[in-house]
């Protein structure tokens, strides 16, 4: 597996894993959607190829928290 020919795309719900690979005969692409049991900060997935295998790492996104909004007057 060349990480050249993958392509990963992240969202706070899912990692979605693109391969496209050609041969002698012919080529095509394979993906692979996941959905994750919990929301994940998509700017601090990380992705790396050892031995060919693929290693995605991501943190749980923190919990959207409220926060006071002060009002003005015009």
């Amino acid at each position: 597996m060349e990480p050249k020919a993958i392509d990963i795309e992240a969202t706070p719900d899912a990692i979605l894993v693109k391969d496209v690979h050609t041969c002698e005969f012919r080529s095509g692409s394979l993906f692979r959607a996941v959905q994750l049991p919990k929301k994940i900060d998509p700017d601090k997935v990380k992705a790396e190829v050892k031995n060919g295998m693929l290693l995605l790492t991501a943190d749980i996104a923190e919990p959207s928290r409220a926060r006071k909004v002060s009002v003005k007057t015009a």
